[in-house]
């Protein structure tokens, strides 16, 4: 390093004492007087700023290129999530769609079975009292008994159609949670 000082006389010796007994690794120490003007400070600043100016230009720039490049992949991420919230949005669609049709062919299912069976029983009742005449109270206590068997069938229809139903219910609060998450809703 070379430290160029215009002082009076005495200034320069307390500043050589100074360097010699400071605790810092000095390879060596010369002391040479200058012939020449020593330029003024903002000059020596203006010659800093520059030296240091041509080194940080080519950083900045290259910190430019990486942001620029770093841009570029977040807009792509930005495309893909925009792709895959749309294909969340047709697949959550779809999982509805077949949730209402094949909720709507259960019921018709279930209550043709049900009709079915209402009618079967009607039909044997009344055959079953034709046939037997006085035997009626007898076979009154079996189609009330079928009758609670069909209730009880019914009952159980209807907690199979409640549980199913309240399981889509969840699972569509769970698309849309993660719809909202997504920041699709």
């Amino acid at each position: 390093m070379i430290c160029l000082v215009e002082a009076p006389d005495d200034i320069i010796d307390i500043l050589k004492q100074k360097v010699k007994t400071e605790k810092a690794v000095v390879e060596s120490i010369e002391f040479e007087d200058y012939r020449y003007e020593i330029p003024p400070i903002e000059r020596c600043m203006q010659a800093f700023q520059m030296e240091h100016w041509g080194k940080a230009i080519p950083i900045l720039l290259d910190m430019l290129e990486k942001q620029e490049l770093m841009l570029e992949k977040q807009n792509e991420m930005l495309k893909k999530q925009d792709e895959t919230i749309k294909v969340i949005r047709e697949e959550g669609e779809k999982t509805r769609q077949t949730v209402r049709e094949e909720s709507e062919k259960t019921r018709i299912e279930l209550g043709a079975r049900i009709d079915s069976v209402k009618e079967t029983v009607r039909e044997e009742s009344e055959k079953t009292r034709v046939e037997l005449g006085k035997k009626i109270d007898s076979v009154g206590e079996k189609v009330d008994g079928v009758c609670e068997k069909v209730d009880l069938l019914r009952s159980d229809l209807r907690e199979y159609m409640e549980s199913n139903l309240s399981k889509i219910r969840k699972e569509i609060e769970e698309i849309k949670e993660a719809l909202r998450k997504a920041g699709i809703m």
